[in-house]
C-alpha cells in the first residue's frame, strides 16, 4: 500500500514538474554564452535601437575537455577568429523579429539584418520587433543561434526574448543565468 502510494506520488511529481521546465539539454550544446549591456529595452526608448546581444563561444584553449565541442578533430581544431554566428528567428513569432546592426559611434547608422543573418565574433546584434502593438505583441520570441566554423556547427542554442508589458528582456538576464537552453517546440505550443 505504501509502495503504491509512493509510486503515485512520484508519477504525479514527474507530471507536474515536467511541464515547468523549458530546458532540453539533450537537444543542443549550450556553451554559447550571451552578453548584453542593456538589461532591458522598450520601443519608447530613443537612445538605443533595441536589446543588445553579443554571443561568446569559448576558444579551443578554454575548452577544458567539457565535451561540448564535437569529438571530430576537424571541428575541435577551429580558430576562434573564424567563427560565424548564424541567427535565425524561428517559430510562430519569427516574423516579428528584426535583428539590427548599429554603428553607435560616428555615423549612428542602424541597418536591418532581417530575421536570418550571420555575424562575426564580437559583433553585437540588436533585437527589435516589427509592428509593435502592445495589445497583440507576443510575450516571447525565439532566435536560434549557432556557432559555426568551416561549415560545421560547433554549438547551438536558443536565444529567448521575453516581453513584460512594454519592456523586452533577454531571458538569460531576466531569470539571472546565462546558459539556458529552451525547447522551442514547447514555446510554440503555448
Amino acid at each position: 500500500m505504501i509502495f503504491a502510494a509512493l509510486i503515485l506520488l512520484l508519477l504525479f511529481s514527474a507530471a507536474v514538474f515536467s511541464g515547468c521546465t523549458t530546458v532540453d539539454k539533450a537537444k543542443v550544446n549550450h556553451d554559447i554564452t550571451l552578453k548584453n549591456v542593456h538589461k532591458y529595452w522598450s520601443p519608447a526608448m530613443s537612445s538605443i535601437p533595441g536589446l543588445d546581444i553579443t554571443p561568446v563561444y569559448p576558444s579551443p584553449q578554454s575548452d577544458s575537455g567539457s565535451g561540448n565541442v564535437s569529438s571530430d578533430d576537424s571541428v575541435s581544431q577551429y580558430n576562434a577568429g573564424d567563427i560565424t554566428y548564424h541567427w535565425n528567428a524561428t517559430g510562430k513569432f519569427g516574423e516579428y523579429v528584426m535583428l539590427l546592426s548599429w554603428d553607435s559611434g560616428v555615423t549612428g547608422k542602424v541597418e536591418d539584418l532581417g530575421n536570418d543573418t550571420r555575424t562575426r565574433p564580437n559583433e553585437t546584434v540588436w533585437f527589435s520587433c516589427r509592428d509593435y502593438d502592445p495589445l497583440v505583441a507576443p510575450e516571447s520570441y525565439v532566435i536560434h543561434l549557432t556557432a559555426e566554423s568551416d561549415g560545421k556547427i560547433l554549438s547551438e542554442r536558443d536565444v529567448v526574448i521575453l516581453r513584460k508589458a512594454m519592456f523586452y528582456y533577454l531571458e538569460d538576464t531576466y531569470y539571472g543565468y546565462n546558459t539556458r537552453v529552451v525547447d522551442t517546440d514547447k514555446i510554440a505550443r503555448q
